[in-house]
């Protein structure tokens, strides 16, 4: 994950409260770095709606599409996101989700750094 990335994650995860379009470059770039491609239009169409607690059938009539498309476009996302995120995603649960994946980010980092501060701090130690 990015560093840019993880501050947004971190900025929409701390204040409870998404920013849509931070959210959606957050898991463009999720996805971009597993898979190598970006969000498309739909995609981004159904995170925003998802968010907005909007129902596939609010989405769909919203962007003149069909509900079929996108509850499987939805689908793919979040299969996708399964797999990056490493636990079940759906619509229901998408943020949550997201909350989980940044908490074990920026757990992971944290011990990483305190085991890294330790290491320099022994080797560079000298008593006096």
């Amino acid at each position: 994950m990015s560093g840019k990335s993880l501050l947004i994650l971190i900025l929409c995860v701390k204040m409870n409260n998404f920013d849509i379009h931070s959210l959606i470059t957050t898991v463009d770039n999720l996805i971009f770095s597993y898979t190598g491609e970006n969000l498309d239009d739909v995609q981004s169409e159904i995170l925003e709606g998802v968010i907005n607690h909007q129902k596939y059938t609010e989405i769909a009539k919203n962007h003149h599409r069909s509900e079929k498309y996108v509850k499987d476009v939805a689908g793919k996302l979040w299969k996708t996101l399964s797999e990056i995120l490493g636990e079940e995603v759906n619509k229901a649960n998408l943020r949550s989700s997201l909350r989980r994946y940044y908490y074990n980010v920026a757990n992971n980092n944290v011990v990483i750094a305190v085991c890294s501060l330790m290491r320099y701090s022994v080797t560079s130690y000298k008593p006096c």
